[in-house]
């Protein structure tokens, strides 16, 4: 049974001013904008079912977005008004949009998870930048083996909220060189280059346009396309993009 509570000093909230018909306002316990605006307090996004923030009475304190105590959520209420409860969420994260996205794939694809394949969630080699490994959302391959693990790549696929152009064009460039190296130590095949679907929230602030713009200064010669597009919930952006 959910514990209603009475909306306290150390709570975050959504603010009914500050936020838009796409895009939530929380503000921060202690600062003065919390103060000024707690009249305006959202109850129905602050109590809705998967909020960005919500006081756990587990641990007795306010989580950002850890799914794994959502059962310990509080209702939150102010001068004693509680709002509605449980109303789907008009801002999501990468916790809630993964499992939707691998849901997808499975249903309407045979393809397999990579992580399934190497017990990782990360591309085989160090690609630049400090030489580090690179860490896509969600990794999706074929068998084939003909290949060092089995199997080739056929879709990487990165859930983005407010990610610059920059960033993303420094993601390709990473992405291209990892390709290349997979293909030369025998692990991914030349003939089935992995595809790149960058799917941003609906709620981002960035340009995908300026963001388009920016990757097409990228050589993307080991992979087999870049998409950015946004993420809807219908599944049309697997239909038109993703690669069986």
């Amino acid at each position: 049974m959910m514990v209603t509570m009475e909306l306290n000093e150390k709570m975050y909230y959504a603010c009914g001013l500050c936020s838009t018909d796409s895009k939530v306002q929380w503000h921060r316990p202690g600062t003065k904008i919390w103060h000024e605006h707690k009249e305006y307090i959202d109850l129905d996004e602050t109590n809705s079912d998967r909020p960005k923030y919500f006081w756990c009475t587990f641990h007795r304190r306010p989580h950002d977005f850890k799914r794994g105590c959502l059962k310990y959520r509080a209702q939150i209420t102010f001068n004693g008004k509680g709002g509605s409860n449980n109303n789907p969420t008009k801002q999501l994260s990468h916790e809630d949009m993964l499992p939707q996205i691998r849901e997808c794939v499975a249903e309407h694809s045979d393809a397999v998870d990579w992580i399934k394949v190497v017990n990782t969630s990360s591309l085989p080699w160090p690609c630049t930048q400090k030489n580090r490994l690179l860490m896509p959302d969600l990794i999706y391959c074929k068998p084939d083996k003909s290949m060092k693990f089995g199997h080739s790549i056929t879709n990487v696929i990165e859930f983005e909220s407010e990610t610059s152009a920059a960033s993303i064009a420094n993601k390709v460039e990473r992405f291209n060189e990892s390709s290349r190296r997979m293909i030369e130590d025998g692990a991914q095949s030349v003939r089935v280059l992995p595809r790149v679907i960058f799917l941003y929230d609906r709620q981002t602030r960035v340009s995908l346009e300026e963001v388009r713009r920016a990757v097409q200064g990228v050589g993307t010669e080991y992979l087999d396309g870049v998409v950015l597009e946004y993420y809807d919930k219908g599944g049309e952006w697997f239909g038109q993009w993703f690669r069986g």
